[in-house]
């Protein structure tokens, strides 16, 4: 069973390099780097334009303003190391191709909030980005 990794941008999330060890061929050994953060929830959302409309003494009326919606995106995980804690950090506007098992669209970082709990370690984050789905010329 595969597995599509999670990216935004440059960044990679659930990414565990492999670090080479050792001097002569036969003395290197490898193994895993801290790993990189894996989303615990992602959550993909349209919201559509309706209009209510409320007539006096009437069932109320509804109407589509937009048949055709944005999509959002917002991640939530953690980060344990300092690397990982500034590429999140450092992470811009975009807009940035954010790419997960469900779709893989260009889209602006519109929301990022880094929270550090109580008694944990200085690079503990918990980490929710929200991003929103870019459509500059509007052609969708």
């Amino acid at each position: 069973m595969g597995f599509v990794q999670v990216k935004i941008g440059s960044v990679r999330l659930g990414k565990r390099e492999q670090i080479e060890k050792g001097g002569s061929p036969w003395e290197r050994k490898r193994s895993e780097a801290p790993a990189k953060p894996n989303p615990i929830d992602i959550t993909w959302e349209q919201r559509y334009g309706i209009a209510i409309h409320e007539p006096v003494g009437r069932k109320p009326i509804t109407q589509v303003t937009g048949p055709k919606a944005l999509w959002t995106c917002t991640m939530q995980f953690n980060v344990t190391n300092e690397d990982s804690m500034a590429e999140v950090r450092d992470l811009t506007v975009g807009p940035h191709i954010v790419r997960t098992s469900l779709d893989s669209l260009c889209m602006y970082l519109e929301r990022k909030r880094m929270t550090q709990p109580g008694g944990t370690n200085d690079f503990y984050y918990n980490c929710t980005l929200s991003f929103i789905e870019a459509n500059d010329r509007g052609t969708s």
